[in-house]
């Protein structure tokens, strides 16, 4: 049984004290520059919140991280880039998509994928939010508050601008090697990812999780966890398309996202429920070394990779 303490800290706190608020802006499909100053102060309140409940937990360190976060800063205008890679401007065959949060090193990791683009030759559009949100016309601010909810707004509005095969890559992932071959794959499979083996996702079956997205523990036991540092999917495919819908409409309840895998679980969940049947691209992530010689992207978590010097501007 439950003791008291433990009851009221995991059950009832959650639902009595962190229900979503909504701040108030001018237009939440044509935001200011206030607008996002508004947006920012309520993040920084919510972070102190998130802070006092999941202070001494393991999903402490995780959304601490989650929550340094700028849609801009000192007033400066958020950013919304598309750059094109040895194509042409109406080419919407391939995207590689990314966001950064408004602050120094996430700018420097983007600046850095530029160059890893421009190395293995890359031929399509590159797609980068520096601060700002993603998928605003189409509401995606209604999920700011969300943990990393900018990845699905993100892929949202590469579906509304027209491209077909996108890849999703986290700012600290750098493309190693030609990657025409992952583009190609998504003709055969429409969704590419890949596993993770760190944690088993009924680790995070918290009361307020399973609540969120109408599961039990049960059925994420028998969950694939599957990673979102690279995501790829062929927008030309109706179930993909389905599971994007699904997946922001999830994402309106924050609750569910507060974990330490505030996007695997979801992802997992749904390509669980979905009839996609899942094949790995591998090795698609390098986790050590320069590269393997195979992978195509490498996942820098100690920021200490980048590209010969001739490559950098």
């Amino acid at each position: 049984m439950l003791k008291a303490k433990t009851f009221f800290k995991w059950v009832l706190l959650p639902f009595a004290l962190f229900a979503r608020d909504v701040p108030e802006i001018s237009s939440w499909t044509e935001p200011t520059v206030r607008d996002f100053e508004i947006l920012q102060e309520h993040l920084q309140e919510q972070a102190e919140r998130d802070h006092a409940r999941f202070s001494g937990t393991v999903h402490h360190k995780r959304l601490k991280r989650v929550n340094d976060f700028s849609l801009l800063v000192d007033g400066r205008i958020p950013e919304k880039q598309l750059e094109i890679f040895n194509t042409d401007e109406d080419d919407r065959s391939c995207l590689i998509v990314t966001y950064a949060s408004y602050n120094e090193k996430f700018i420097e990791f983007v600046e850095r994928q530029k160059r890893g683009l421009e190395y293995v030759k890359y031929k399509g559009h590159f797609l980068y939010w520096i601060g700002g949100w993603p998928f605003i016309k189409g509401g995606g601010l209604e999920v700011f508050d969300t943990p990393y909810a900018f990845k699905i707004c993100a892929l949202l509005e590469a579906r509304a601008m027209g491209y077909e095969k996108v890849i999703w890559l986290d700012s600290r992932i750098c493309p190693l090697r030609n990657l025409k071959p992952v583009f190609c794959f998504l003709d055969k499979m429409p969704i590419v990812m890949r596993t993770s083996m760190n944690q088993k996702l009924e680790n995070f079956a918290h009361p307020w999780v399973l609540e969120a997205f109408d599961t039990s523990a049960e059925e994420l036991k028998n969950c694939v966890h599957y990673a979102t540092g690279v995501l790829g999917v062929n927008l030309r495919d109706k179930r993909v398309n389905e599971i994007l819908d699904k997946y922001f409409e999830l994402a309106k309840n924050r609750e569910g996202f507060m974990n330490r895998f505030p996007c695997q679980v979801p992802w997992s969940l749904l390509l669980k429920r979905s009839s996609l049947e899942i094949k790995l691209l591998k090795p698609l992530v390098s986790f050590s070394g320069q590269s393997n010689g195979r992978a195509y992207f490498k996942c820098d978590y100690h920021d200490r990779f980048d590209y010969p010097n001739s490559y950098k501007k």
